[in-house]
């Protein structure tokens, strides 16, 4: 049996679209359909890495590089795992493995996670088909002007290791592709699983009819079957919530000020009802499931044509690769809680969603326009009509009315992701805080040429939750960890919510007695307005425990950001000071220019203490990255 694994690595969710493309473009090449092969689709960190790689015989990666250069949250445990120095040379000698890396190159470290992993495989003994590719999203089509390419070249060596059965066709664009799902509604009144319940409208029922002469999809009796027990099975969803943590909010506060034009919360968690809370250590972050808004929900509802009280069982069609998404939906669902906790219908559609629904289009003009959207050359345009404005998957329905009523159930699995889990830093500490969990989170709400002002979904979300709501949410490692020896002395450079792991470090250090010194750069527009934790700062700085230095970029004339505070003379020679002890430096905040001016900051300090190069200080500040004594965090 051949075992091919697609593995992808993501952070906003493009690498997964595109290895979904991928596993969608094998099959229409009808490859992976031979009975002596199996594909898996799945995130490096989903994927049982450890005892089936070395057995597979081939992998194609997609991987994101995030910030400055840093491996998305997805294949994190996988890069540490891939690091481990008892790794034979060999251990991957059976396997033979291509790397797409997407990437951007506006920024220094352009495609650097995928270039790492290209590399580290080959140590291993892995053999590589192609060499790396690097999509670039500044090319003119984007990624598709490396992917096409990488594809056609892929592929041939692809069926040298798993060749698809002879005398089979490559599918037509003209035929609709399966759905990664089979779903069955239940009878409102029985309860009872019931086919004959949301069945297809006729042009569509043709589509799916003509799909089965050129893919092998489960018959409606083994669906059925399926349904039938995946009903009397634990549901699984109730079984994944035993792995995350139940909180209660204890406070939603805002921290700006009220006049203040940006709305930033400290929302505290209670976790004392929780009988084994994990350990967790400064700078680990804190995940939040975000739900859709109702009034969203229903929109997608009326304009589809389904009851939100309907209620449905979804079971793997054998077109979703191992994904385990379906199979953690509970059993039954309504469709009221797949529009709301588990379906991203407020994001900007995907290239996907315009293919799907070009198949359902009863208006010719409509189905043109989605045609040419969902293509490589109607990418700019694409970008202006709902990438620019940042349009939703809503709006975008509602843009297009000859395909409402016209959508299979199923193919809601289709048109859209799941929701995403979103990180936080935690601003918290466990020695401090024992039995609780804080976050410092910035709303996002802005406007755009659309009459309708922007909101981020999980912001507005958790902005509005009431005190003693309960929830689950999940932890995990971050990117900054605290130096072992607590004498060696830290500087922190956070501007705005940048500062939120930075409360973390400092209350642990002042709780646990740490005798290292604290030196920390915050910056924000003024100090009337966001001075976030100004309080608590100023308590530390009262009491000899850190040395704060401040930016606040419009409280004079001319703007004034941290980089500028770093450069003043006081500020310049506690950074130096701190680094000839050994010290360790963060940045955290805004992955825009932001840490670029403070690494030229840095690098200019090192110059007028030294008396060294640019090019030597450049080169002690990458010898610092190499041994974690300058660390960054940095999102979008």
């Amino acid at each position: 049996m051949q075992h091919v694994a697609l593995l992808y690595g993501s952070q906003t969710g493009t690498a997964q679209e595109v290895a979904e493309r991928i596993a969608r473009d094998a099959r229409r090449q009808r490859l992976f359909t031979n009975a002596t092969t199996t594909l898996t689709l799945a995130s490096m960190d989903e994927y049982d890495f450890i005892h089936r790689l070395p057995e597979a015989s081939c992998a194609v990666f997609v991987c994101a590089t995030t910030g400055q250069g840093t491996n998305p949250d997805s294949m994190r445990r996988f890069w540490r795992f891939l690091c481990r120095r008892a790794l034979p040379a060999d251990c991957l000698a059976r396997l033979r493995f291509a790397v797409l890396g997407l990437g951007d190159s506006s920024y220094v470290k352009f495609n650097f996670a995928a270039k790492k992993l290209h590399r580290r495989l080959v140590q291993l003994g892995a053999q590589p088909l192609l060499d790396v590719a690097l999509a670039d999203d500044q090319d003119a089509y984007g990624v598709d002007s490396t992917l096409e390419q990488w594809l056609t070249s892929l592929w041939p060596l692809i069926e040298k290791i798993a060749p698809k059965p002879p005398n089979v066709d490559v599918v037509p664009p003209f035929v609709l592709p399966p759905s990664r799902a089979a779903t069955i509604f239940l009878n409102r009144e029985t309860r009872q699983l019931d086919p004959s319940l949301n069945s297809p409208s006729a042009p569509a029922l043709l589509h799916l009819q003509q799909q089965r002469s050129y893919y092998e999809t489960a018959s409606d009796e083994a669906i059925l079957r399926l349904a039938e027990n995946a009903l009397q099975t634990t549901d699984r969803a109730s079984e994944r919530a035993t792995g995350g943590i139940s909180v209660t909010v204890r406070e939603n506060a805002r921290l700006t000020a009220a006049g203040h034009f940006q709305d930033v919360r400290s929302i505290v968690f209670d976790t004392q009802e929780q009988s084994t809370l994990p350990d967790y250590t400064p700078g680990d972050v804190l995940y939040l499931q975000p739900h859709n808004t109702p009034e969203n929900a229903e929109l997608v509802a009326d304009m589809m044509g389904w009851s939100l009280d309907d209620t449905f069982v979804a079971v793997p069609s054998g077109m979703d690769h191992g994904s385990p998404f379906i199979s953690n939906l509970p059993r039954p669902c309504s469709v009221r809680d797949l529009l709301t906790k588990y379906l991203d219908i407020a994001s900007v559609p995907r290239r996907y969603f315009f293919e799907v629904l070009s198949y359902f289009a009863m208006d010719i003009r409509e189905r043109d326009k989605l045609r040419e959207f969902a293509s490589m050359e109607g990418q700019e345009e694409r970008y202006s009509y709902c990438n620019r404005v940042r349009r939703t998957s809503v709006e975008t329905l509602r843009d297009f009315p000859s395909v409402h009523r016209q959508v299979p159930f199923a193919y809601l699995f289709e048109l859209f992701a799941p929701i995403r889990p979103r990180a936080f830093s935690l601003s918290s500490s466990q020695a401090a805080h024992a039995r609780s969990l804080h976050i410092c989170m910035a709303v996002v709400n802005y406007k755009t040429k659309l009459s309708e002002p922007r909101r981020g979904l999980c912001s507005n979300w958790a902005a509005e939750l009431p005190p003693q709501t309960t929830l689950l949410l999940s932890l995990g490692r971050g990117t900054m960890t605290l130096p072992e020896d607590p004498r060696t002395p830290i500087v922190m450079i956070g501007p705005g919510t940048g500062v939120a792991p930075f409360r973390s470090f400092v209350t642990h250090r002042v709780s646990t007695n740490a005798p290292g010194r604290n030196l920390l750069f915050f910056g924000s527009r003024n100090a009337a307005g966001d001075f976030l934790y100004r309080d608590e700062w100023q308590s530390l700085v009262a009491a000899g425990k850190i040395e704060l230095f401040t930016a606040f970029s419009r409280d004079q004339d001319a703007k004034y950001y941290v980089q500028h505070r770093m450069l003043e003379e006081d500020a310049s020679a506690a950074i130096w000071s701190a680094l000839s002890d050994g010290g360790v430096i963060y940045i955290s905040g805004s992955a825009q220019q932001m840490p670029q001016d403070v690494r030229a900051a840095l690098q200019q300090i090192v110059v007028a203490q030294t008396g060294q190069s640019e090019a030597d200080a450049e080169a002690y500040l990458a010898q610092l990255e190499r041994v974690n004594r300058l660390q960054v965090e940095t999102w979008s």
